[in-house]
């Protein structure tokens, strides 16, 4: 690996654990004061997420881009109004930030997490008769 890739990929893991905490922060705001739905709130965690999603496809991260992917079409929901913030949505995005940052601590070895049950916990945020 070339010098300035290892830079590139300091960065987005340096940049993803500053958004992780974003969203995370964020989420627990929703969780106590759903109402905060409209407000900037979101788009902060929404920006932040998407910016991890995007970074992941460019690096080729396609776990951590699944799961900021799912993560981002709950937080479009929430923007949209077709979801309202509770405890049954915003755990799951806790569960989300928590395997994004297990597998950014453990780069090398990503592939080897099993990332399925956060995948489903997450779509069915969106879909509740998904199994």
């Amino acid at each position: 690996m070339f010098q300035k890739d290892r830079e590139v990929v300091a960065t987005y893991v340096r940049e993803t654990k500053e958004r992780l905490k974003t969203i995370e922060d964020g989420v627990r705001v929703l969780e106590r004061q759903p109402e905060k739905v409209g407000t900037e709130l979101v788009h902060e965690i929404f920006r932040a997420t998407h910016s991890i999603k995007a970074g992941a496809n460019l690096l080729q991260y396609t776990p951590i881009e699944d799961l900021a992917h799912l993560m981002e079409s709950i937080l479009l929901g929430y923007r949209t109004g077709e979801l309202t913030p509770s405890l049954a949505s915003t755990a799951p995005l806790q569960d989300g930030v928590d395997a994004i940052r297990v597998l950014i601590e453990n780069l090398n070895q990503r592939d080897s997490f099993n990332i399925a049950p956060e995948l489903r916990r997450l779509a069915r945020v969106l879909d509740p008769g998904a199994a």
